[in-house]
């Protein structure tokens, strides 16, 4: 829930992920994986997504179901015989409602968090063709150890997330927080922000900014050239908790 709530743009990647989902549910297609370099907002695009299937793209009638988990996160998503075992447990459930399961979306996301054992990454244990009326999503950094279907449909995310989308994500979130920054604040958020135009290093920005007061002169590092932009500022958020 939380990553939704300050969730702003990628609509193009939003309807891409709709169309997969909910277009011709009667023709079978090919596992989705969404693919990109860590910070770049699969987590929230993939929960955002969720949101908006369950609450506007389908009503509760039409017989949807979305089984979305987060892969790494506790023992039963970390390694691949655990994860399979509890997926068939939660659709044995599923399946035995009264209710009738017209479609399934199941989406998991970062594979890459998944223990290499077992042949994980090998992605054996993955269909090649989903059935008719079921639809598998999955995220993951592109890791050459992790070996992606040829012929799979591909969501590549490369693209640096706009000035005016973080500015509204910034605001959204400070909305909710009863708080506002001044106007030389904001600025110095956003030109930091435009050195590392990642949705991760907004995301740690956003948490250092609903710490300062109105008169706050914020003087945040940025680091030397080369350097991780967002290594350097979660070293400077630690180093504050410990002072």
């Amino acid at each position: 829930v939380n990553k939704v709530k300050t969730f702003c743009g990628q609509e193009e990647q939003l309807a891409r992920l709709r169309r997969y989902l909910l277009d011709e549910p009667g023709v079978a297609k090919r596992p989705l994986f969404v693919r990109g370099l860590s910070g770049m907002g699969k987590t929230s695009l993939l929960a955002q997504c969720v949101a908006m299937t369950t609450e506007q793209w389908c009503p509760p009638s039409e017989g949807v179901s979305v089984v979305f988990r987060y892969l790494g996160t506790s023992a039963m998503s970390y390694h691949i015989g655990d994860l399979l075992l509890s997926l068939l447990d939660q659709l044995q459930l599923l399946y035995g409602l009264p209710a009738a399961v017209g479609v399934l979306l199941l989406l998991l996301d970062s594979l890459d968090q998944l223990s290499p054992r077992d042949g994980a990454y090998s992605l054996a244990w993955l269909p090649r063709i989903c059935p008719p009326g079921i639809r598998l999503v999955f995220s993951s950094v592109p890791a050459a150890e992790i070996r992606f279907p040829p012929d799979c449909e591909l969501l590549e995310l490369v693209a640096a997330m706009p000035r005016d989308t973080a500015l509204a994500a910034l605001r959204k979130k400070l909305q909710r927080r009863n708080r506002r920054l001044q106007d030389s604040q904001e600025r110095h958020l956003l030109d930091l922000f435009g050195m590392c135009p990642k949705p991760i290093y907004l995301k740690v920005l956003m948490r250092e900014a609903l710490t300062w007061t109105s008169f706050t002169e914020p003087r945040l590092p940025v680091g030397q050239p080369g350097d991780d932009c967002v290594q350097v500022l979660v070293k400077h958020v630690f180093e504050g908790l410990e002072n």
